[in-house]
Parts: C-alpha cells; sequence; structure tokens
C-alpha cells in the first residue's frame, strides 16, 4: 500500500499532502478485484484524512498532461502525466514518487522516495 500511495502524493505551498482524484482509481483497482476489505479500508481511511486535497481532473490538467506526454512521449505514461499535471497545476512544490524514470522531469522537483 505505502509503494502505491507514495507514487501519487504530491505536497503543495504550505506542506499539505495533495493527491489527484486519479489517486482513488489507482489504489481501488487491487483491492476490489482481489477483494481485500483490509486493504481497501486503509486506502479509504488515507483518502479521508482531513488535510488532504483532492485535485480534479479538469481540462487544465488535461492540457498540461497532454503538454508533458508530448514533451516526454517515450517515457512517460498517461496516468504519470496526469498524475504530474495535478501536482504541477495545484502549485505544488514538490511530487513524491517511487518511479526513478519520473526524475527526468523538470517542470516539477520530483522527489523519488
Amino acid at each position: 500500500m505505502l509503494r502505491k500511495l507514495k507514487e501519487m502524493i504530491f505536497i503543495d505551498t504550505q506542506g499539505s499532502l495533495v493527491v489527484s482524484r486519479l489517486s482513488f482509481l489507482e489504489c481501488w483497482v487491487l483491492p476490489l478485484k482481489s477483494k481485500n476489505a483490509e486493504l481497501l479500508d486503509c486506502y479509504d481511511r488515507f483518502f479521508r484524512l482531513p488535510n488532504l486535497e483532492v485535485i480534479e481532473l479538469d481540462a487544465n490538467v488535461i492540457n498540461t498532461a497532454t503538454e508533458l506526454r508530448a514533451k516526454h512521449s517515450s517515457s512517460l505514461r498517461t496516468p504519470d502525466a496526469l498524475q504530474l499535471a495535478c501536482a504541477m497545476t495545484s502549485d505544488c512544490d514538490q511530487f513524491l514518487t517511487g518511479d526513478k524514470k519520473l526524475s527526468v522531469i523538470t517542470s516539477i522537483e520530483v522527489v523519488v522516495v
């Protein structure tokens, strides 16, 4: 669970945790598919944290993700581009990830954890 979560957490200028709406989909699929109620409950509790901000996938996010994919088409998958775009359009300072390939992105500070 921790690996999946750290690939979709952003940090804004006030040090708050920010995730995209896409994070819900990415986290919930496996526990729903495997009928793992305990893991699903862990994700649900995380997504209900009081200081967690959820960024919706609006037109600005889609446009930014499209530009990222065009610029980094060989190394950036669409879900990663959407996650990065959410962080960038919400003025986050850092993008936390476990994916070393995303460190090629320079539009936001990518922190590989």
